[in-house]
Protein backbone atom coordinates (compact mmCIF):
# COMPACT_ATOMS: atom_id res chain seq x y z
CA UNK A 1 0.00 0.00 0.00
CA UNK A 2 1.12 3.18 -1.29
CA UNK A 3 1.94 5.74 1.93
CA UNK A 4 0.53 9.46 1.03
CA UNK A 5 3.34 12.32 1.23
CA UNK A 6 3.97 13.97 4.81
CA UNK A 7 2.91 17.08 3.15
CA UNK A 8 -0.28 15.81 1.92
CA UNK A 9 -1.63 14.44 5.12
CA UNK A 10 -0.30 17.61 7.28
CA UNK A 11 -2.43 20.25 4.62
CA UNK A 12 -5.20 17.37 4.56
CA UNK A 13 -5.55 17.54 8.94
CA UNK A 14 -5.03 21.39 9.38
CA UNK A 15 -7.77 21.35 6.43
CA UNK A 16 -10.11 19.45 8.31
CA UNK A 17 -8.89 21.25 11.83
CA UNK A 18 -10.34 24.50 10.28
CA UNK A 19 -13.41 23.25 8.88
CA UNK A 20 -14.14 22.25 13.14
CA UNK A 21 -13.41 25.50 14.15
CA UNK A 22 -15.46 27.28 11.75
CA UNK A 23 -18.45 24.42 12.67
CA UNK A 24 -18.00 25.51 16.56
CA UNK A 25 -17.89 28.83 16.02
CA UNK A 26 -20.80 29.37 14.02
CA UNK A 27 -22.48 26.90 16.44
CA UNK A 28 -21.50 29.39 19.26
CA UNK A 29 -23.13 32.69 17.30
CA UNK A 30 -25.96 30.69 17.08
CA UNK A 31 -26.63 30.19 20.69
CA UNK A 32 -26.04 34.18 20.92
CA UNK A 33 -29.21 36.42 21.24
CA UNK A 34 -30.46 39.69 22.89
CA UNK A 35 -33.75 40.88 23.14
CA UNK A 36 -35.26 44.06 21.48
CA UNK A 37 -38.43 45.41 23.29
CA UNK A 38 -39.78 47.85 21.09
CA UNK A 39 -42.82 50.00 22.03
CA UNK A 40 -44.64 52.72 20.08
CA UNK A 41 -45.99 55.96 22.53
CA UNK A 42 -46.90 58.39 20.11
CA UNK A 43 -48.42 57.57 17.54
CA UNK A 44 -49.11 53.80 18.85
CA UNK A 45 -49.74 52.33 14.80
CA UNK A 46 -46.26 53.51 14.01
CA UNK A 47 -44.81 51.60 10.91
CA UNK A 48 -41.49 49.99 12.43
CA UNK A 49 -38.86 48.48 10.35
CA UNK A 50 -35.66 46.45 12.14
CA UNK A 51 -32.60 46.52 9.30
CA UNK A 52 -35.02 46.57 6.91
CA UNK A 53 -37.56 44.07 8.29
CA UNK A 54 -41.25 45.18 8.95
CA UNK A 55 -42.21 44.45 12.38
CA UNK A 56 -45.07 45.31 15.18
CA UNK A 57 -45.64 48.69 16.21
CA UNK A 58 -45.06 47.08 19.70
CA UNK A 59 -43.20 44.06 19.71
CA UNK A 60 -40.99 42.07 21.91
CA UNK A 61 -38.37 39.82 19.83
CA UNK A 62 -34.84 37.73 19.86
CA UNK A 63 -32.24 39.52 17.96
CA UNK A 64 -28.30 38.47 17.29
CA UNK A 65 -25.83 40.70 19.48
CA UNK A 66 -24.49 43.25 17.05
CA UNK A 67 -26.06 46.30 15.64
CA UNK A 68 -29.46 47.04 14.84
CA UNK A 69 -31.12 49.64 12.84
CA UNK A 70 -34.44 50.80 13.42
CA UNK A 71 -37.09 53.54 11.19
CA UNK A 72 -40.40 54.21 12.37
CA UNK A 73 -42.41 56.59 10.68
CA UNK A 74 -46.12 57.63 10.19
CA UNK A 75 -48.22 60.02 8.13
CA UNK A 76 -48.32 63.47 9.83
CA UNK A 77 -45.22 62.98 11.77
CA UNK A 78 -41.21 62.80 11.42
CA UNK A 79 -39.51 59.91 10.93
CA UNK A 80 -37.06 58.35 12.80
CA UNK A 81 -34.26 56.42 12.33
CA UNK A 82 -31.62 55.34 15.59
CA UNK A 83 -29.15 52.41 15.78
CA UNK A 84 -28.65 50.56 18.77
CA UNK A 85 -26.29 47.77 19.79
CA UNK A 86 -26.99 44.80 22.14
CA UNK A 87 -24.73 42.64 23.75
CA UNK A 88 -25.27 38.93 24.50
CA UNK A 89 -28.14 37.89 26.52
CA UNK A 90 -29.43 42.20 27.16
CA UNK A 91 -32.48 43.04 26.84
CA UNK A 92 -32.82 46.85 25.51
CA UNK A 93 -36.22 48.70 25.28
CA UNK A 94 -37.00 51.50 22.58
CA UNK A 95 -39.42 53.79 22.85
CA UNK A 96 -40.70 55.38 19.79
CA UNK A 97 -42.41 58.74 20.11
CA UNK A 98 -42.26 61.00 16.54
CA UNK A 99 -42.78 64.71 16.12
CA UNK A 100 -45.70 66.10 14.67
CA UNK A 101 -44.81 67.48 11.29
CA UNK A 102 -48.51 67.92 9.35
CA UNK A 103 -51.97 68.21 9.81
CA UNK A 104 -52.88 64.43 10.18
CA UNK A 105 -50.42 64.22 12.94
CA UNK A 106 -52.17 67.38 14.70
CA UNK A 107 -55.56 65.43 14.12
CA UNK A 108 -54.09 62.43 15.72
CA UNK A 109 -53.16 63.79 18.88
CA UNK A 110 -56.04 65.85 19.57
CA UNK A 111 -58.03 62.72 19.28
CA UNK A 112 -55.81 60.86 21.53
CA UNK A 113 -55.34 62.94 24.42
CA UNK A 114 -54.66 60.29 27.19
CA UNK A 115 -51.45 59.22 24.96
CA UNK A 116 -50.51 62.44 24.37
CA UNK A 117 -50.15 62.95 28.38
CA UNK A 118 -48.34 59.29 28.25
CA UNK A 119 -45.76 60.92 25.67
CA UNK A 120 -44.91 64.10 27.83
CA UNK A 121 -44.82 61.80 31.28
CA UNK A 122 -42.30 59.60 29.12
CA UNK A 123 -40.30 62.04 27.94
CA UNK A 124 -39.98 63.69 31.00
CA UNK A 125 -38.56 60.28 32.42
CA UNK A 126 -36.22 59.91 29.09
CA UNK A 127 -34.48 62.89 29.86
CA UNK A 128 -34.28 62.03 33.64
CA UNK A 129 -32.55 58.90 32.61
CA UNK A 130 -30.52 60.09 30.01
CA UNK A 131 -29.36 62.82 32.26
CA UNK A 132 -28.45 60.20 35.09
CA UNK A 133 -26.82 58.09 32.13
CA UNK A 134 -24.64 61.71 31.22
CA UNK A 135 -23.64 61.82 35.08
CA UNK A 136 -22.72 57.97 35.54
CA UNK A 137 -20.76 57.87 32.32
CA UNK A 138 -19.14 61.34 33.06
CA UNK A 139 -18.52 61.84 36.92
CA UNK A 140 -16.99 64.59 36.92
CA UNK A 141 -20.79 66.55 35.74
CA UNK A 142 -21.42 66.32 39.55
CA UNK A 143 -18.39 68.68 40.63
CA UNK A 144 -19.19 71.11 37.13
CA UNK A 145 -19.45 74.25 36.64
CA UNK A 146 -16.10 74.75 38.98
CA UNK A 147 -14.95 78.41 39.05
CA UNK A 148 -11.47 79.88 40.14
CA UNK A 149 -10.02 82.96 39.80
CA UNK A 150 -8.41 82.61 36.61
CA UNK A 151 -9.70 79.72 35.51
CA UNK A 152 -13.32 78.10 35.49
CA UNK A 153 -14.12 74.37 33.92
CA UNK A 154 -17.72 74.14 31.97
CA UNK A 155 -19.23 71.23 30.09
CA UNK A 156 -21.06 70.98 26.97
CA UNK A 157 -22.58 68.12 24.05
CA UNK A 158 -19.15 66.68 22.30
CA UNK A 159 -18.75 67.87 19.42
CA UNK A 160 -16.35 64.89 18.23
CA UNK A 161 -19.61 62.59 18.84
CA UNK A 162 -22.26 64.44 18.47
CA UNK A 163 -24.68 61.74 17.71
CA UNK A 164 -24.22 60.39 21.55
CA UNK A 165 -26.14 62.27 23.66
CA UNK A 166 -23.52 60.56 26.53
CA UNK A 167 -20.90 61.92 25.37
CA UNK A 168 -19.54 65.96 26.47
CA UNK A 169 -16.57 67.77 26.30
CA UNK A 170 -15.15 70.04 28.95
CA UNK A 171 -14.64 73.68 28.31
CA UNK A 172 -11.89 75.26 30.22
CA UNK A 173 -11.19 78.76 30.05
CA UNK A 174 -8.19 80.20 31.12
CA UNK A 175 -6.44 83.72 31.57
CA UNK A 176 -2.92 82.68 31.40
CA UNK A 177 -0.97 79.13 30.77
CA UNK A 178 -0.10 79.00 34.32
CA UNK A 179 -3.98 79.11 35.43
CA UNK A 180 -4.62 76.68 32.55
CA UNK A 181 -1.97 74.45 34.24
CA UNK A 182 -4.41 74.83 37.48
CA UNK A 183 -7.44 73.75 36.11
CA UNK A 184 -5.39 70.42 34.92
CA UNK A 185 -4.14 70.14 37.86
CA UNK A 186 -7.17 70.53 39.82
CA UNK A 187 -9.11 67.72 37.28
CA UNK A 188 -5.89 65.27 38.40
CA UNK A 189 -6.51 66.12 41.84
CA UNK A 190 -10.13 65.22 41.98
CA UNK A 191 -9.01 61.87 40.28
CA UNK A 192 -10.02 62.58 36.20
CA UNK A 193 -7.14 61.92 33.71
CA UNK A 194 -7.73 65.39 31.24
CA UNK A 195 -6.12 63.00 28.42
CA UNK A 196 -9.30 61.00 28.89
CA UNK A 197 -11.64 63.67 27.87
CA UNK A 198 -12.40 65.97 25.19
CA UNK A 199 -11.32 69.28 25.98
CA UNK A 200 -11.89 72.78 24.41
CA UNK A 201 -9.72 75.36 25.69
CA UNK A 202 -10.60 78.81 25.74
CA UNK A 203 -9.38 82.53 26.95
CA UNK A 204 -11.09 85.43 27.81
Amino acid sequence: MKKLPLVLVISSALFIGLVILVVMAAVDQAKKSATLDIQSVVPDDISVTVDGKKVASTTKFKVVPGTHTINAKRQGFGEQNQSVVLKDKETKTIRLMLIVTGPEGKAWVAAHPDQAVQAESVSSQRFDDISKQVTDKNPIISHLPILRREWRIDYGQSQKHPDDPQAIQLIITYASEPSKQDALDWMRAQGFNPDSYEIVFKTP
